[in-house]
């Protein structure tokens, strides 16, 4: 018998394994992560002559299994898991077998255009500027860096402003209505003030024509969707902090409970 087995590579595993774990490592599960795989692989026999048969294996998409492994309240279930799973699988596939960064040009969390690839060193560099990348709701956000705007898209490839907002409280909050800046800006959450602000708020802009929301991140930055023929992406707050509306605080009740203990 001749084999020919195209079988998983380690990135195709910890891609899967990042959605089985939603992405807390401390809580992976390698064996639930191998037994599916193994499990989904396909094996065909073909007969090469009489004495000879060729073996080959094929396995699915990690798009196809990753929502078999996503838990009950995970930042990605359903087809967004399988894409969440489709991203990593992208990112990981930078580095080579020794953990070496090979070209990352053009990769981003959700395949957009212009974003920066969020390799290890990219969120790494983030964090020491103060983001607060491991904050459920901040990572989800840096998850969609580079994903077009679109008026009145809320994700999963496209957002306008305030489809970001949404989509990130849908997962991370009781909220479950398409809010809009003018409906939200007075009315979300709690209000804090400028002085006050941590991850996770949101800033509305432009006082008496609301039409801007973003999400704080830590270190002076905020995450948004800006305009057409523009991207998801982090801008300095600074620059724009004049004419803030209002900051408001979502009660991130589900976040708040994946956070580790102190």
């Amino acid at each position: 018998m001749n084999a020919n087995l195209n079988l998983p590579t380690w990135r195709y595993l910890l891609a899967l394994s990042a959605v089985q774990c939603d992405q807390d490592f401390t809580k992976a599960d390698p064996s639930a992560v191998y037994d599916l795989v193994r499990s989904s692989i396909a094996y065909t026999y073909t007969a090469e002559s009489t004495s000879t048969v060729l073996a080959t294996s094929t396995y699915p998409p990690v798009a196809d299994l990753a929502p078999m492994l996503a838990p009950a309240g995970a930042a990605f279930t359903g087809a967004e898991a399988g894409q969440a799973a489709e991203r990593y699988l992208a990112i990981l596939g930078t580095f080579d077998e020794t953990g070496h960064v090979l070209d990352a040009s053009g990769l981003n969390g959700a395949g957009g255009p212009g974003a920066t690839a969020l390799t290890p060193e990219v969120l790494g560099e983030l964090d020491k500027s103060g983001v607060a990348v491991n904050f459920p709701p901040v990572r989800l956000a840096l998850s969609v860096l580079g994903c077009p705007y679109v008026w009145g898209a809320t994700g999963p490839d496209t957002f306008d402003c305030s489809g970001l907002a949404d989509w990130i409280m849908w997962r991370y909050t009781s909220f479950t209505a398409r809010g809009t800046t003018s409906s939200m800006w007075n009315t979300l959450g709690t209000s804090v003030s400028l002085s006050q602000i941590q991850p996770g708020d949101m800033i509305f802009w432009e006082a008496g024509h609301v039409h801007h929301v973003g999400m704080y991140i830590g270190g002076g930055k905020y995450v948004h969707a800006p305009r057409t023929g523009d991207v998801v992406k982090i801008s300095e707050l600074s620059a724009r902090s004049s004419t803030i509306a209002s900051i408001r605080r979502p009660e991130w009740e589900a976040a708040t409970a994946k956070l580790p203990p102190d």
